[in-house]
């Protein structure tokens, strides 16, 4: 099986060194780090929770706490107990794993990183085509040529010249976040299209992540992906989980339903 998902996006010198914005100071002899007692406790709390989705502000917490940690290896053993877990929330074990990576990345261990953003299933290798015109927010609602069908060698007109499709340069993709307002000119009130193929051995379940500072749409195969709850529209960025598939229409409960 094969999947093709096309995203529209609607859019030294010697001196004193400055302490970093929001650095807190050395505690004096004796005192208590708070950065290490809270650390201590997210370790704890983390171990106890990240069965349930309250282990996905724990994560959080303790990325964000990752700067100012006196000790990078223990923010990553706690990270890896997590990501590692198979009983942890799926959403849990992934953002734990994804933390993992650019801890291990600030720690120089660039081999584990990669290894580590390789299992989370990112989608790295892209093509695009645009910018297409948004003026006006028209650019949503408009069918522009690669919403009628995909030719990769085909010309189309764009914003502001003839477009086609083309490779997203690969160091546009960070972390699995794909940066397309550095790829394309002009980069504002415009349509991006970016495609992707996804090869399936077999029919599988599975789950897919997508964000976007904009408006946006997926097409599988060529066909607009939507979900529909028995408990009514769902609003975009909601956080959902797919119960069936009906074609290209999901059926997905709300995490809040009983």
């Amino acid at each position: 099986m094969t999947l093709t998902l096309a995203a529209l996006l609607a859019s030294a010198a010697l001196a004193a060194t400055p302490a970093r914005p929001g650095a807190r100071a050395a505690p004096g002899p004796g005192a208590v780090d708070p950065s290490r007692a809270r650390l201590a406790e997210l370790g704890g709390e983390l171990a106890r929770d990240r069965r349930s989705v309250r282990g996905i502000a724990l994560v959080a917490e303790l990325a964000a706490l990752a700067d100012e940690a006196p000790d990078l290896a223990r923010v990553a053993t706690i990270l890896a107990q997590a990501a590692d877990d198979r009983g942890a929330h799926p959403e849990v074990r992934a953002l734990a794993r994804l933390r993992l990576a650019e801890v291990e990345r600030a720690r120089g261990n660039l081999q584990r990183s990669a290894a580590l953003l390789k299992r989370l299933g990112f989608v790295g290798a892209w093509k695009i085509a645009g910018p297409f015109d948004d003026e006006g927010k028209r650019g949503y609602e408009t069918v522009y040529p690669p919403e009628k069908g995909i030719d990769l060698a085909a010309p189309m007109p764009g914003k502001v010249r003839e477009v086609s499709w083309r490779d997203l340069p690969a160091e546009a993709v960070v972390h699995g976040f794909v940066g397309l307002g550095a790829a394309v000119r002009p980069s504002r009130e415009v349509v991006e299209y970016a495609l992707a193929v996804v090869e399936a051995p077999r029919d599988e379940r599975v789950r897919l992540w997508f964000g976007g500072s904009g408006a946006a749409k997926i097409f599988v195969n060529g066909a607009l992906w939507s979900a529909a709850s028995e408990s009514g529209e769902i609003s975009k960025g909601e956080q959902v989980d797919v119960v069936a598939m009906e074609g290209l229409r999901l059926r997905v409960r709300r995490h809040t339903d009983t």
